[in-house]
């Protein structure tokens, strides 16, 4: 007789244990705030935008740096090691450091918010809402209310792109030369301006 400790109640024993820790580790999982990463500044307002504090969104290239030229710290993969997705633009993908980075930070989830066009010009930035907010709809609980808060932003977006429009016509801009940053020309042009 091998009593209590036999075999098959030892393989229970381990079971209930790690049934157990899996629950425990689970609630506090379920517990933490989703964070995010954001590849660019733009991705990173349009996450703020659908209702996501700055406290949970990773940005991997921080405003006003070149994406091609810009090195990211160990802190900032640490950061972004934390983040259950990854949102970048198609671009992103093939520039090295960045690559390096994402890989060297383990992403478990990288969304590509493949929005063609300029994000500064109004319609550009509507539909990168709209296509992110599809993105994080499949990952994350709760997409109704994010869906309500795309649709609202998307609205916004227009409602100012249009006011806009209508203030540099008012204020006789149309056609008038401007110097600007590459970057910018396409927002420039869309406003009328030359």
């Amino acid at each position: 007789m091998q009593g209590w400790w036999s075999p098959s109640a030892r393989s229970a024993l381990i079971v209930c244990i790690i049934v157990l820790f899996s629950a425990v580790w689970s609630a506090g999982e379920a517990g933490q705030p989703v964070i995010l990463g954001a590849g660019s500044s733009h991705l990173r307002e349009v996450l703020r935008d659908l209702g996501f504090p700055s406290a949970q969104v990773v940005t991997l290239v921080p405003p006003a740096q070149c994406p091609g030229h810009f090195d990211v710290s160990p802190a900032e993969i640490a950061a972004l090691a934390s983040s259950r997705v990854l949102l970048i633009h198609p671009w992103q993908q093939q520039l090295a450091n960045l690559k390096r980075a994402i890989d060297a930070a383990g992403v478990r989830d990288t969304v590509v918010v493949d929005v063609p066009g300029n994000w500064m010009v109004p319609e550009v930035l509507a539909a990168g809402v709209e296509q992110t907010s599809a993105a994080l709809a499949r990952q994350i609980p709760n997409p109704e209310m994010l869906r309500e808060r795309a649709r609202k932003r998307v609205e916004e977006v227009r409602r100012i792109g249009t006011w806009f429009l209508e203030k540099t016509r008012e204020y006789g801009l149309a056609g008038i030369p401007v110097l600007c940053q590459v970057m910018q020309e396409p927002c420039v042009q869309w406003a009328g301006l030359r």
